[in-house]
């Protein structure tokens, strides 16, 4: 299901109204309604973070699909350590060559660091 999809459905099925939901967010309900279309790009990371808590959704696969439907991540690096810029640089770099099973096995470290 597509980004926009995702929030229409999210959003009737607990009864909010475009306008209703917009305002909680802070925008037009012309906005949140051309996101649900597709006409433009997906809510920034805080704003994913907030509709997800609204509607009850998982932030992070609501992520996902606005990395899918935006075609690229954007990772901050201000106020961030050395580290984390480096990793990201690599990732960027090797990224168009990653095969799925080298995708996989970083997930798999990231969700170990998580438990």
């Amino acid at each position: 299901m597509l980004f926009g999809e995702i929030i229409r459905e999210a959003r009737q099925g607990a009864g909010l109204s475009l306008e209703k939901l917009a305002g909680r967010l802070g925008v037009t309900k012309v906005y949140v309604s051309d996101v649900e279309r597709g006409m433009r790009k997906p809510f920034t990371q805080p704003r994913i973070e907030k509709v997800a808590s609204i509607l009850g959704l998982d932030a992070e696969e609501l992520s996902r699909a606005a990395a899918k439907k935006r075609e690229y991540v954007t990772l901050p690096t201000d106020d961030c350590c050395d580290a984390k810029v480096r990793l990201a640089g690599s990732l960027g770099h090797v990224w168009s060559s990653m095969t799925a099973e080298h995708a996989v096995r970083v997930q798999e470290v990231i969700s170990r660091s998580e438990q």
